[in-house]
């Protein structure tokens, strides 16, 4: 009780001088204060520890304020300061990159970095951030791998960066018209590299039209027209660019125009790399249809390598003729076939016209729907099948196979195996068959057909002496000559030695007089035993008189009358029309 009284009683200064008695007590204290101890060396050579005390001052609400606001102040200060410098900056560049002299330096910079002769800008002008520009238009000299290279209506917006370094930071560049033009008779890959610092830094490029020519755009060598085209460059690649064109034309000398579906390429210092060109005969199908038909040139090609080497292709429902300039279609037509998609690389390659007058192909094609034309030969063959299982002689087709086309000293030669072109239930082809520079055919077919058909003349059920029989096929071997417009065969020379020695045979037993299912059903189920014939027969005629057909057969021969000619043939129609038009595709690509 003796306290609370004492308190109580205690009066407002006695109160006061106590609170700051304990404040006092609170500095000296050791829990408000820091010591340090360290050793040091006295004069005399002896140590001492030596204690440094701190005293730790309480600090209100109103000192922390007061030296907040004090910092802020001097903060805003710097910031101010600082952004006033970049606007000075900024003003002044914008200010001399929107002059003459500015795009005067650049075509300088220009010229120097690619090696041209002249590089001119016209219809520059910068506002705000948007960069617009008339035309771009390069001339190089005769040493170059390009003769002239224009764009047109390029409009860009460029990044803040740009006004405070040496490089031009743009992230899209849209470009109305592009045209490059390669010189006629460059023969290797020359590409422009550039020299120097770079001076703009692009991260893609869209192109509404886009044309290269190599030679005259009007009939050059080589053209790619008319394409919407997107540039970008991979990432982690400085040096790359990666070209990718839709819709479009692309021409050859000598070799008609097709309508493009995509094509894409990487360009490099070094080489144009990983170039696939996908085509249709057709006009370009809408979206989400494919084609039904399409030719596709992949490889690439290197820094001084030839323009004109062999690149790899593949074509699917085109007319064979079209590669190998109409030699053959006089007794094959046929169309190909695609194999190579997803499954690894064609056995098909092209070479450009570059240094020729037409591309050449060479390789294995894949076929389907092969028809032979119109040679004596299946003339005489269809002869000994009894008129009933002719119809697939007229002409003879072949689902699909296969066949090689290869060039040698102005020559083009195609030739076959019996496993390349076999319909094991009608016929089976091989041969090889040559067109020379002066356009005459020479060379071999032989003809197979199921030896079971030419067992049926005969009461001795042996074929007939114009073929080979090796139990399985019959064969004809014949030898081509004369132009290859209109080749013939030694089908008569064949069969005037086979009548020599049809005479030492049982006559013949006209079809008409032939029960031809029981005859075969007894050949079939008994050994090549001789019989009688159904009739007798006249008396063969001589070797030197012509051989008379029955006069119910439809492959009776008579001058200046082909069963087998094809008045409307779906598969030789020229491939001369060279008048394709694509209308220019507006279409933005997506991003990378």
């Amino acid at each position: 009780m003796g306290k609370i009284e004492n308190e109580k009683y205690t009066s407002e200064e006695d109160r006061n001088s106590q609170v700051r008695s304990i404040i006092n007590q609170l500095n000296a204290d050791r829990p408000s204060s820091e010591k340090s101890r360290e050793v040091v060396l006295r004069a005399d050579g002896t140590k001492a520890v030596r204690v440094v005390k701190k005293r730790k001052v309480m600090v209100t609400n109103e000192d922390k304020a007061r030296r907040a606001r004090k910092k802020f102040v001097y903060s805003l200060l710097v910031i101010l300061l600082f952004i006033g410098a970049l606007a000075g900056c900024f003003a002044y560049r914008v200010a001399s990159m929107s002059g003459e002299a500015y795009f005067k330096e650049a075509e300088t910079r220009l010229t120097q970095a690619f090696g041209a002769e002249s590089v001119r800008l016209v219809g520059c002008r910068l506002d705000g951030l948007r960069l617009h520009i008339d035309n771009i238009v390069a001339e190089f000299p005769e040493s170059s791998m390009l003769q002239r290279a224009e764009m047109s209506d390029i409009n860009c917006e460029l990044l803040t960066s740009s006004f405070f370094t040496s490089v031009l930071s743009i992230d899209e560049v849209k470009v109305a018209r592009t045209t490059l033009s390669v010189r006629e008779g460059v023969t290797s890959l020359n590409i422009p590299i550039w020299q120097g610092e770079p001076i703009w830094s692009i991260r893609r490029m869209v192109c509404d039209d886009f044309s290269c020519y190599v030679g005259d755009p009007a009939d050059g060598v080589l053209s790619l027209a008319h394409c919407s085209a997107y540039m970008y460059s991979p990432r982690g690649s400085e040096d790359a660019r990666v070209l990718i064109f839709k819709g479009g034309t692309f021409r050859m000398r000598g070799w008609k125009g097709m309508n493009v579906l995509d094509a894409k390429m990487q360009v490099t210092p070094v080489a144009l790399e990983g170039i696939r060109l996908q085509m249709t005969t057709e006009a370009l199908p809408e979206k989400g249809k494919a084609p039904s038909s399409q030719m596709v040139i992949s490889g690439n090609i290197g820094q001084g390598e030839s323009l004109s080497s062999p690149l790899m292709m593949d074509a699917d429902n085109m007319n064979f003729s079209d590669f190998t300039a109409g030699k053959f279609t006089h007794f094959l037509n046929a169309k190909t076939r695609l194999t190579a998609v997803g499954k690894g690389q064609p056995g098909i390659y092209i070479t450009l016209p570059i240094e020729g007058e037409k591309p050449t192909f060479r390789g294995e094609f894949a076929l389907k729907d092969v028809r032979m034309a119109a040679m004596p030969a299946m003339l005489e063959i269809v002869d000994h099948i009894e008129p009933v299982k002719r119809a697939p002689y007229m002409p003879p087709s072949i689902s699909q196979g296969k066949v090689k086309l290869t060039h040698e000293e102005g020559s083009m030669k195609l030739s076959f195996s019996e496993s390349d072109l076999s319909d094991s239930d009608h016929i089976t082809l091989r041969g090889e068959v040559v067109v020379n520079a002066q356009n005459e055919m020479s060379g071999t077919i032989a003809y197979g057909i199921p030896a079971i058909l030419t067992h049926v003349e005969y009461p001795d059920a042996l074929a007939d002496p114009i073929f080979t029989d090796d139990g399985v096929l019959a064969w004809v071997s014949t030898t081509l000559s004369g132009p290859a417009n209109a080749p013939t065969d030694n089908i008569a020379e064949l069969e005037a030695r086979a009548e020599v020695q049809r005479r030492e045979r049982p006559q013949r037993t006209p079809f008409d007089r032939i029960d031809v299912d029981a005859l075969s059903d007894e050949m079939l189920g008994t050994s090549h035993t001789s019989s009688e014939p159904a009739a007798p027969q006249s008396q063969e005629p001589a070797v030197d008189e012509p051989v008379q057909r029955n006069s119910g057969n439809p492959f009776e021969l008579k001058h200046n009358s082909n069963p087998f000619e094809i008045s409307d043939n779906p598969f030789d129609k020229s491939s001369g029309d060279d008048g394709l038009t694509m209308p220019v595709e507006k279409s933005i690509f997506p991003s990378n």
